[in-house]
């Protein structure tokens, strides 16, 4: 788990994944409810900074312990919508489109009845 300090900052990139830009501010690396140890990280691959050759490799960051981090199962999967709400507007729709559809029918049997007469 991942922690910034502004998550305005992070940037959707696919799925279940962010990327955090300028602006997200520090990024740490933390332990879901301690079932990882307190441990230092080192970034030995010269990753980080701005992207210029000249950038040192950050410090060694401590990965810090979960606090009130917690996972909420299907979280992300969960909308805001109301279910009941959008079945109904369904059911409107669904009527409304039946009755486009007899007007459609009658119409056409209509102009059947009137080329029929003129033969």
């Amino acid at each position: 788990m991942g922690m910034v300090d502004n998550p305005e900052g992070l940037t959707h990139t696919d799925g279940r994944y962010f990327r955090a830009l300028e602006g997200a501010g520090n990024v740490y690396a933390g332990s879901m409810g301690g079932l990882v140890d307190n441990t230092e990280v080192n970034n030995d691959n010269n990753q980080g900074g701005n992207g210029t050759d000249n950038q040192a490799p950050p410090e060694t960051p401590e990965i810090k312990a979960a606090g009130t981090t917690r996972t909420i199962s299907g979280g992300l999967e969960s909308s805001g919508t109301d279910l009941a709400q959008e079945i109904s507007n369904m059911i409107l729709i669904q009527r409304g489109y039946q009755a486009n559809t007899r007007i459609i029918t009658v119409t056409d049997s209509m102009l059947e009845e009137l080329v029929n007469m003129k033969r």
